[in-house]
Parts: structure tokens; sequence; C-alpha cells
């Protein structure tokens, strides 16, 4: 028996245990001075055949009913002598069989209530009555074998004169690795190893400033395990009311607390997958509610928000093979540099984090960019500290790159990236259906715009030929016509002469419909081929511009050239270098002209004023630009004009050898 549970019928004791052990194997009553009942716990209830109810405030010998004369008789006895008495044995049926019960009473002077006096039945075991006495055992022994026995810790601490425990159960052994004697020795050691966030609450209970209600002690196990304990704490005061000890008993409820740590967690994750699955939904609604690429950015940053906090974000769309341009921003301006991100180009190659992004196509996630050595900082992105890309994929393809930033360290996880992937393939779809839906709206617009202009050259074109035939033909038909017809009446001598002029009329008609024939379509280029056709055009080009043109060729003779496509090719030299005469303003331009096995392809350069490119076919201000483009189009071939102001002019035109509808 550990000798630091107080030994005797102390006035300490049995409302410490009265405190702890409600649900204890035994029967335990308190009652007033006045013998009425104050509360029994459910054992004794039960022998007595009462409720939770039916007891309070009844005198005891209403409440014992059959045994009244003895338990008021054992009662007075216990008040008289100051000593605890066992006189009464009595039997009770359970489950048809005879269990016999010993009652003992105890006068208490320091009671939950105040003085009084405290009934404890215990069973003795089914034996002949000539073994009874030697099975009964004293209360306060009977009440040592349960704390002893108990698997929740009990203690005593002693707060006056010297703090310390004065008992400690053999669980603490079990609950916290640390034997009782080792917390006699070392009156800090709960100090010691309670866990941090919970030493002032401690501090509070052992100082007598907390009492009552359970409270919840996290200790540090000696093998290192954090111990969930449920506390419950009585404070002791002597005579004149001082605080001198705190009884407790502590439970082990780290299974308890885990189970709801981790129903806690799968409510949050069940949350969380809520709030994931309601963003989704409003961000697939607002993406697809706009075939407006500006819109369908500006939907992706806000719903990325509801997602991953982030102090700024952008979106960067693919332009040819090699550019990432920013389209899209958000939250710059917190830092005051939101001026010049939308239209920033970036050199993808020349990036090394854009670019791994867009060549493995996935996300790239920077902890700190102060560490970093891929990280660039640019003008504008100063504040950028934690970032991560995405890359907008259709299909297979890049076609942009999303990226999201903090100001501080460290702060985005992959759990972050993770959620703002679940964006990515959606917001690319409706990037994508938006740039379709934007390639057919300016397309419509080209054709539509090419079809005015189409039709107005070949007004311009009708109007050349009727003045041409009118005003030059037509007249110098009439001339002829007047000169034969007053022939008939001249001289000999002066017939002669008339004649002359006349075949001079007839050859300068020849010529002048001979050039409007070649203006038109020269025959060679369907009698003699491209080549001689040609170096016909560029010789009269130079002749009638003045501009000097070397014209290369290879490979022409080794391929069978169609009229077609020969006249395609014709027609983007013709008019590449009408629009060198036109606007180039030089003195030589250059021709190239080559085929392989799949395509005929055509280069027109000069080195001239050169001008732009992107607003002359969005403006639709060139016909010749826009019919060279649809020429080469309807033929199946891509043409390329590259060209700024200052830097010249490069007409490629690829067209296929072998017609679109004879591919198949």
């Amino acid at each position: 028996m550990n000798s630091h549970l107080p030994q005797g019928g102390s006035t300490e004791t049995m409302p410490m245990l009265w405190t702890l052990l409600l649900d204890a194997p035994v029967g335990i009553a308190l009652l007033d001075p006045e013998m009425r009942v104050l509360m029994l716990n459910s054992l004794m209830a039960e022998l007595i055949g009462l409720t939770s109810l039916e007891y309070v405030r009844h005198h005891a010998s209403e409440v014992f009913r059959d045994h009244a004369p003895a338990v008021l008789e054992l009662i007075a006895q216990a008040a008289s002598s100051g000593v605890s008495k066992r006189e009464i044995q009595f039997d009770i049926l359970v489950q048809g069989r005879s269990h016999r019960w010993v009652l003992h009473a105890y006068p208490l002077f320091d009671g939950l209530t105040g003085p009084g006096y405290g009934l404890l039945a215990t069973e003795i075991r089914h034996t002949a009555e000539s073994e009874a006495p030697s099975v009964l055992i004293n209360s306060e022994e009977r009440f040592r074998l349960l704390a002893e026995n108990a698997v929740d810790m009990i203690y005593r601490y002693r707060i006056t004169p010297d703090p310390g425990f004065e008992y400690v159960s053999p669980a603490a052994t079990t609950m916290l690795g640390y034997t009782p004697e080792e917390h006699y020795q070392d009156p800090h050691l709960s100090s010691k190893i309670v866990h941090p966030s919970d030493r002032l609450l401690l501090q509070t209970i052992l100082s007598g400033a907390h009492s009552g209600h359970p409270v919840m002690l996290r200790w540090q196990h000696r093998n290192g395990n954090l111990v969930w304990t449920e506390q419950r704490n009585r404070l002791i005061r002597d005579t004149l009311g001082r605080p001198v000890a705190i009884e407790g008993i502590a439970r082990d409820v780290t299974d308890r607390r885990r189970t709801e740590e981790a129903l806690i967690q799968a409510l949050e994750a069940e949350r969380h997958a809520r709030h994931v699955a309601e963003v989704l939904h409003s961000a697939n609604l607002a993406l697809t509610r706009s075939l407006d690429a500006d819109h369908v950015m500006a939907a992706l940053l806000e719903h990325l928000s509801s997602l991953v906090p982030y102090d700024s974000a952008a979106v960067l769309l693919l332009e040819g093979d090699d550019r990432l341009v920013f389209r899209a921003a958000r939250g710059y301006e917190r830092f005051g540099t939101a001026e010049g991100i939308v239209g920033l180009s970036v050199d993808v190659g020349a990036d090394p984090v854009l670019k791994p992004i867009v060549e493995r196509r996935r996300s790239f996630l920077v902890m700190d960019t102060a560490n970093a050595t891929r990280w660039q900082v640019r003008p504008g992105f100063g504040h950028i500290r934690n970032w991560f890309g995405v890359p907008l994929l259709a299909g297979e393809t890049v076609i942009g790159v999303f990226c999201l930033d903090k100001a501080e360290a460290n702060f985005f996880t992959p759990e972050h990236v993770d959620m703002a992937e679940l964006l990515a393939m959606p917001a690319a779809i409706a990037l994508q259906n938006a740039r379709l839906f934007g390639e057919v709206t300016s397309g419509r617009a080209r054709m539509r715009a090419l079809s005015e202009r189409l039709v107005a050259v070949q007004e311009t074109e009708r109007a050349h030929l009727a003045r041409e035939l009118h005003d030059e033909i037509g007249q110098m038909l009439t001339s002829l016509s007047l000169a034969l017809t007053v022939s008939d009446r001249m001289p000999v001598e002066m017939l002669r002469e008339r004649i002359a002029q006349v075949q001079r009329q007839v050859n300068q008609l020849t010529t002048q419909v001979r050039t409007l024939s070649l203006n038109l379509r020269p025959a060679m280029l369907d009698d003699l081929g491209l080549l001689p056709a040609l170096v016909w055009f560029t010789r009269r080009y130079g002749d009638q511009t003045g501009i000097q043109v070397q014209l290369q060729h290879a490979g022409l003779d080794q391929q069978v050239i169609t009229p077609s496509v020969g006249a395609t090719a014709y027609r983007v030299v013709q008019e590449a270098l009408t629009n060198v005469a036109r606007h180039a303003k030089v003195t030589r331009a250059l021709v190239q002209v080559w085929a392989t096995d799949a395509i005929l392809a055509v280069q027109v350069m000069d080195e001239g004023v050169g001008f732009d490119v992107e607003l002359a076919l969005t403006a639709y201000s060139s016909s010749g630009l826009i019919g060279m483009q649809e020429r080469v189009r309807l033929a199946g071939g891509y043409l390329t004009v590259e060209s700024t102001p200052g830097e010249g002019v490069r007409v490629l035109a690829e067209i296929p050898l072998t017609p679109p509808e004879e591919r198949f």
C-alpha cells in the first residue's frame, strides 16, 4: 500500500473519493445533520430500490424503509463515537441470487455540503456464515484498492506549506511513463512535461485558482508522444476556508481526441470539397458564358482567388512559337506596378521558369524567389517572393500560362498548385473556343472586306478596260474608218501616203491590244511555263519602273508545275513587285523561286520603307496583300508577310504542287 495515500478516516479522503468514485462498485450516500439524504450514487439507489429523483431531501427513515431503525441507530453510534460503524447486513436478490451487503456509517466533518453523515454499502461474497467475518474489509482499504487499480490517474497535490504531490496513483506510469515515486521526488515534474501551450493553465490549477469543471491538458509522455487528458479537480480547504490541496483525476482521452480531430478533419475536408465544387461550378459557368477572350481571362483570375489566395496573378497567351504575352493581370495595382503589365512580351526560350512550363507542359513552383537561381527579377515584379505557373493546354498544345504570386516566401504549397490546376482545363477550353470564335469572326469580316475590295477592284479594272477600249483603241479604230472612207476620193499620190499612215495606226493598235492582253494574263505562262513568264515579266517590269529585279530559281525544271499552281505563283510575284514599285522607294528587288517534291515556293524581298503588316491586314487597307493571301489559301498554301517600318518587306508563298482536291 502506498504510504502517500492519507490513512484512517480523515475528513479529506472521503470527499475526494466521493467525487472520483461516483460509479464505484460500492453504494455511497450522503446525509445532512438532520439525516436527510442529500445524494447517493447509482449503486446505492439500486440497492434500496429508488430512482435518482426519489431520495432527494427525504429522511433516512423514509429512504431505507425496511432497515430504517438499524440505519438510524448505526448513524447515531457513528455520530457519538466519532468513528465509522459497521453493523448492518442485508440481503439483496439480484437475478434470482441472493447477495449480502454490509452497511457502514461515517461521521463527516467536512462533507461536500458541510457536516453530516456518510453511508457506504459493500458486498460480502456469497459464502457460509462462518466465512463472512474474514471477507469483510475496512472501507478505507476498499477505497484504496479502487484507487490503486483505477485506469485513470488519481492524485492529491499539496498547495501549502510545501507544494508537492501527496499521492499519485500507479496509472501515472502507464499514462505518462513516469512513476508515482518520480512525481513525489520532483514537485515540478508536471510543469516539465506539460505541453508548453498548457503550462499557464496547469499553474492556475495547481495554485488553486481553478476548480470544478473539467479541463483538457496535454502532457508529453516519456517516449515523446502527446497525451491528451481530461482533468477533474477539486479544491480542498482547511477549517478556516484556506486552500490546502488539490484532489483530482486525470483520464487519458487521447484516442477520443484523435477520433474528434479525425472527425473535424473529415468535416473540414468535406466543407473544403464542397467549396471547391461550388467554385468550379461557378467558374465553369463564367468561363463558358462568353466567347470573348478578355472576359474568359478575367473570370479565370477572379475564381482563382476563391481557390488560392494570391497577391497578384496574370494570364499569358502564346503568340507565335516563342513569345508569351501578358493579356490579363490582377492585383498588381496594390504594388503600383499595374502600368505596362498587359501587353508585355516574354521570350519563352530565354525565361528559365516559363520555358519548362511550356516545354514539359507541367506546373512550376518557386518557393522563394530570393534564393532561386532560375528566377529573373523584371521591372514591375519586384514584390514577388513566392510564384507558380500553370500551363493552359488545348489537347497536348500549350496555348498559354497563368501565374500566381505572393509577396511572402514559402506561402504556396503543392496543394495550392493542385487547386489552381483544377481551373486550367476549363479555362484553356474556353480560351481556345474564344480564339476560334475570334478567328471565325475575323475571317468573316476579312472575307466581307475582301469581297468588297474585289468588287471595287473589278469595277476599277473594268473601268480601265473600258477607257482603254473607248479612249485609245476606239478612237484609233474610228480614225482608221474615216481614213479609209476618204481614201476613195484621193489621188493616187496622196493615197499611198494615207495607206502608210493607216499602217502605222494599225501597228500601234496591235501593240496596245497585246499590252492589254499581257497585263491581263501573258500567253507565255500557258505556252512556255512559269519560269519564262517570270523572266519576261521581271525584265519588262524593270524597263517600265526602273527597278532592277534579280531573279533566282532552283528545281523548277525537275517538277511538274500545273497551270493553276504556276498562275498562283505568277500573281504573287506580280502583286508583290507592284507593291514594291508603289511603296518601297527602292531601285532593286529580289525574286526567288524554288520547287521541292511537295511545294513551290516564291519569295519577294526589298529593303524599302516597310509597313505595319498587322495594321494593314486588320484594317483591310491593302487589297493586293489580302488578294495574295486569299489566292494562296485557295491553292492550299500559306503566305507569310514580314515587315516593320523602315526594315523592308519579305513575302513568302508556299504552294502545294498537288491541288487540295487531288490529295486524297
